[in-house]
């Protein structure tokens, strides 16, 4: 059986060693990278510290510190850098065919952070390129990445897409060369409503991919997008997040604080991104105004919000516990029924089954490889 390992937002105390040894250059980080390298085994590195290593590598050797790690941290800078041109390039097509349809485009995450904020392909790994449609082009948006040579990662694209868009914030693309594109209509998966990304992209800036123009998200919406999506459980050790979130910090400091009290009033994400901020200032000396965090932390939080929030920390055994904790707010949303029927209903429309005597089979079926430690469609 496969080992199941249980990692969360935090950064364990060996990862926040890496962190800083990556991102500082004083004397606090140059302690942290002598007792991180005396602490690990470069052979049994977890695959999110493994992601870091290119900036760490870009760190050392700014501040001329030499180590027989070194050599093998060049070369993960290098093969990023490879593979993210690479990404970029068969990206850029899509872009453009988009754009020539007057289809908008706004580049999210992985891609946006590179072009604005690392400024160098190799600092940051990618496992696929991401950007954000209108809602009401999504299935001509579909349409066209498919016309290209991406397929959907579905067992049955057409049956399952229609009852699917209006659940779900994104899908996911694979071309015949194994590169990923992950194509959203919304920015945050738990946010479905039709109005839940007009602010985002109303405050979106010009962002050129390549050379081809898009958009991205405002620094203070990056800043975010990037706190709330780094806050959850994930497979891999999600730490990455405090690295993108330190490096738009660095990069544009002029983060506007009442629309990112707006923005997590709106998105319901108050105790995430307190808990986010919290840590980027008692670690990475994040300048966040006191004021702000006043403000954050007297804001008042519904117990939907509370039950979510910890769902997000935990490890979920089944995807299913998630969406149960999150269905009131996708049902209420979405306006799909409220209650167990409703979400059976729901459950029936995401997994693309015909009819909804399937859901407790399927429930059984996907149980049982999460059991078997194999992978759950």
């Amino acid at each position: 059986m496969a080992k199941v390992h249980h990692y969360t937002w935090l950064p364990s105390h060996e990862r926040e060693l890496l962190l800083k040894a990556a991102l500082r250059s004083d004397q606090a980080g140059r302690a942290a990278w002598q007792e991180w390298n005396g602490a690990v085994d470069l052979d049994q590195l977890d695959p999110g510290s493994q992601r870091l290593l290119p900036l760490l590598y870009r760190n050392l050797r700014t501040q001329g510190i030499d180590h027989p790690w070194v050599a093998e941290f060049r070369k993960r800078y290098l093969d990023t850098w490879a593979r993210n041109r690479i990404l970029f390039g068969k990206i850029s097509p899509v872009l453009q065919a988009f754009r020539e349809k007057d289809l908008e485009t706004l580049t999210l995450k992985g891609a946006a952070l590179t072009v604005r904020y690392y400024r160098d392909y190799g600092l940051r790994p990618m496992d696929d390129f991401d950007f954000l449609v209108p809602l009401p082009r999504v299935q001509e948006a579909i349409g066209l990445v498919r016309t290209m040579g991406w397929m959907p990662n579905l067992r049955s694209p057409d049956q399952l897409l229609g009852a699917s868009i209006p659940i779900v914030h994104g899908l996911h693309f694979r071309n015949a060369e194994g590169c990923g594109l992950d194509l959203h209509w919304h920015v945050l998966h738990e946010c479905l409503s039709p109005e839940a990304d007009q602010d985002f992209w109303r405050g979106a800036e010009p962002l050129t991919v390549g050379t081809v123009p898009s958009l991205g998200l405002n620094p203070t919406d990056e800043l975010f997008n990037t706190c709330i999506h780094g806050f959850h459980w994930n497979a891999m050790p999600p730490i990455r997040w405090v690295a993108d979130a330190v490096m738009i910090l660095r990069t544009d400091p002029a983060i506007d604080w009442d629309r990112m009290l707006s923005q997590t009033k709106r998105h319901r994400m108050i105790l995430p991104l307190q808990d986010a901020l919290r840590y980027l200032i008692d670690h990475f000396d994040a300048p966040v105004p006191s004021e702000f965090l006043h403000q954050l932390t007297h804001l008042t939080v519904s117990t939907e919000e509370i039950r979510e929030y910890k769902a997000r920390k935990k490890h979920p055994y089944t995807l299913v516990f998630y969406q149960w904790i999150y269905y009131p707010r996708i049902s209420r949303d979405t306006g799909r029924p409220s209650g167990l029927f409703g979400f059976i209903k729901y459950l029936q429309d995401f997994w693309g089954l015909k009819h909804i005597w399937q859901v407790p089979i399927a429930f059984g079926w996907r149980a049982l490889l999460k059991i078997l430690g194999r992978p759950v469609p």
